[in-house]
C-alpha cells in the first residue's frame, strides 16, 4: 500500500493517484455529504437512545467513500465488515480471510469498470497516467482497499469523539452554528482527539538517537500522532480544547510525503456531520457514563464501539410545545 512505500515507488503512485483525487473532486461533494446526514438524522428517533455510532458516525463516511469510490450500494455493509476487522485487533485468520475479501471484490470491480468505466474515483484510478505509465490492477485494489479503511474508519472514530468532548464544551459547541466559525474548532479537534493515534509501523533505516533513547538500524519503531498533537512543547496546555489557539504543525494527518490524501474529504465530512447533528438536536446528550463504555481494543484508533445518546427535540418542535 502507498502508505508503506518508500520514493521512488511512493512518488510515482501518489503523482498517479492524486490526478484522481483532487479538490476539486471533493469540493464537489459537499451537498451530497449534507444530504446523506440529513436523511440519517432524519431516520432517527429523538425521544430514546440512540446508538450514534452505528446510526450515524459510521453510515455517513461510509456512505461517502463508497459513492466516491464508486462501490454499488448493495455492497457496503460488506466493506463496513471487513475494514472493522482489518483496523481493529483480530484473530490472525479473521484478519486474513477479511483482507483477501477485499481484495477479491475490488479486483473484480475493477475489471468491471475497466470494461464499462464511470465517473466514480475508481474509473479516475485506471485512467490516471503520466508518460504513458499506469497503475496495474494489483496498485488500484491497494488504493482502493486503503481509501475504504481510512476512508471511514477514521472519520467515524473522529466524529464520535468529537461528539463526545463537544457534550462538554458547550462554548465551543456554539461555534458549529457559523461557517465562519466552524472550521476553526474542527480544526482543534483534529488536533485534540486526533482521528488516528499512531501512525503506520516504520522502521529505522539508520542508527539513531530520539529524545535520549537509541533506536537501532532496522528496529520497528511506532509513531504517535496523537502524543505528537498534545506535545507541551508545541502546543501551550494541549490537553484543553481552544478553537482559538494556532494548529499549525498538528499532525493529525501524518506529516511530509506519507500527509495523509483525504484530508480535505475528513475535514468537509466532520464539518457537515457535526454542524447537521447540533444544529437539529442541540440538546443531544449521552445517556451512558464514559466508564461505562466499551471501547474497540485497536492499536490505530481509540472509540467506544457504540456511544448511546437521547438525540431530544428540535428547536421548531421544542418552540412549538413552549407555544
Amino acid at each position: 500500500m502507498l502508505t508503506s512505500l518508500d520514493p521512488p515507488e511512493h512518488t510515482r503512485l501518489r503523482r498517479l493517484v492524486t490526478q484522481a483525487f483532487t479538490a476539486r473532486r471533493i469540493a464537489a461533494l459537499r451537498p451530497r455529504v449534507e444530504k446523506l446526514a440529513h436523511d440519517l438524522l432524519d431516520a432517527l428517533p429523538a425521544d430514546e437512545p440512540v446508538d450514534l455510532v452505528g446510526r450515524y458516525a459510521i453510515p455517513l463516511p461510509m456512505e461517502v467513500i463508497c459513492e466516491l469510490i464508486g462501490v454499488p450500494e448493495l455492497d457496503r455493509e460488506d466493506f463496513a465488515h471487513w475494514s472493522t476487522v482489518l483496523i481493529d485487533e483480530c484473530p490472525e485468520p479473521e484478519l486474513v480471510r477479511a483482507s483477501n475479501q477485499m481484495a477479491d471484490y475490488l479486483g473484480g470491480l475493477v475489471a468491471a469498470r475497466r470494461r464499462d468505466p464511470d465517473e466514480a474515483l475508481l474509473s479516475g484510478l485506471i485512467a490516471a497516467s503520466e508518460d504513458g505509465e499506469q497503475l496495474s490492477d494489483i496498485e488500484i485494489v491497494a488504493m482502493a482497499m486503503l481509501l475504504l479503511m481510512a476512508g471511514h474508519e477514521t472519520t467515524a472514530v473522529f466524529v464520535t469523539n468529537s461528539v463526545r468532548v463537544l457534550l462538554t464544551e458547550p462554548d465551543a459547541r456554539r461555534r458549529l452554528a457559523s461557517p465562519e466559525t466552524a472550521p476553526a474548532l474542527v480544526e482543534e479537534l483534529l488536533r485534540w482527539a486526533s482521528p488516528a493515534l499512531n501512525a503506520s509501523l516504520r522502521f529505522a533505516t539508520e542508527d539513531m538517537e530520539i529524545g535520549g533513547t537509541a533506536i537501532p538500524r532496522c528496529a520497528s519503531v511506532t509513531l504517535s500522532t496523537g502524543a505528537a498533537n498534545r506535545d507541551p512543547s508545541r502546543f501551550d496546555d494541549p490537553t484543553r480544547l481552544d478553537p482559538d489557539r494556532d494548529t499549525a504543525g498538528h499532525v493529525a494527518f501524518g506529516h511530509g510525503i506519507h500527509r495523509c490524501l483525504g484530508a480535505a474529504l475528513v475535514r468537509l465530512e466532520a464539518d457537515v456531520a457535526l454542524t447537521a447533528l447540533f444544529g437539529r438536536f442541540p440538546q443531544l446528550r449521552a445517556t451512558a457514563a464514559e466508564d461505562e463504555l466499551t471501547f474497540r481494543r485497536s492499536v490505530h484508533v481509540h472509540a467506544p464501539r457504540t456511544f448511546p445518546v437521547l438525540l431530544g427535540p428540535t428547536p421548531d418542535q421544542e418552540q412549538e410545545r413552549r407555544a
